[in-house]
């Protein structure tokens, strides 16, 4: 599989959505008796690599965070997220709007601020 870079024009954002990537219409099976067996399978010669919009469900999560982001804003604060590399739990700071670290809190309550709810 490869990238059609030629599809992309750096002058132009929205090439990049019409990107194509070429594939390969050959695949192999294995028969019962363990002999290779070459199958061509029908596949597009081009992929679209980008959607022209994104779906509307993450249209309305990236909505929803915009809320919860200006609601806490004119309180004064935001939110951080950081994933532990090791464990990969979520750890969520509460900062004030020059950064300083306020709290931290469990991402239960990131999702209620994401919610509708607050952090008082």
């Amino acid at each position: 599989m490869g990238l059609d870079i030629a599809t992309v024009d750096p002058r132009r954002p929205e090439a990049a959505a019409s990107a194509t990537v070429a594939t390969s219409a050959r695949a192999v099976a294995i028969d019962p008796g363990g002999v290779d067996v070459p199958n061509r399978v029908d596949v597009p010669d081009t992929v679209d690599t980008f959607a022209s919009h994104p779906p509307p469900e993450v249209l309305d999560a990236i909505a929803t965070a915009a809320r919860a982001s200006v609601r806490l804003a004119e309180s004064g604060r935001e939110m951080h997220f950081r994933v532990n590399p090791r464990g990969g739990g979520v750890t969520v700071e509460v900062r004030d709007l020059q950064g300083n670290l306020c709290s931290t809190v469990p991402p239960s309550a990131a999702l209620d601020v994401a919610a509708g709810g607050s952090l008082d």
